[in-house]
């Protein structure tokens, strides 16, 4: 990663990759895992895909570069960043080399189940569900 140092949040917080480990764990044989699987078999592509995901039922938080403060990523700024790095890093979308905008994005402990609650939710809505 360029030299660039993951800090540790506050014990509240979670990384988003690991909360996107969990949930995509939880996914189990379904429309939804057959879809993200077929993006990219990479690790780290998955869960950017279902960091992706998470980010529209969760507040995510970060570290807007250089600063050292994590704060609430507004959900319309990260809308248009691509996040990246497994899950760890919101990049600007469209430059050919897009810029890091946060780093180290994590997620509230205390919404960790009900993201993946809701997540899951959509999972035994589909239709189209593999059993």
């Amino acid at each position: 990663m360029g030299g660039l140092v993951i800090v540790e949040p506050r014990s509240e917080f979670v990384h988003l990759n690991d909360v996107a480990k969990l949930v995509y764990g939880n996914l189990g044989k379904c429309f939804l895992r057959d879809l993200i699987d077929r993006r990219s078999t990479e690790s780290s592509d998955r869960l950017n895909v279902v960091g992706g995901i998470i980010a529209n039922y969760s507040d995510i938080y970060g570290f807007r570069l250089p600063s050292n403060v994590l704060d609430k990523i507004d959900h319309d700024e990260l809308r248009e960043p691509k996040v990246d790095g497994g899950a760890m890093l919101a990049k600007a979308a469209g430059a050919k080399e897009p810029r890091i905008i946060y780093d180290s994005l994590c997620v509230k402990r205390e919404d960790i189940t009900r993201v993946s609650d809701a997540i899951t939710n959509v999972r035994h809505n589909s239709t189209l569900q593999i059993r």
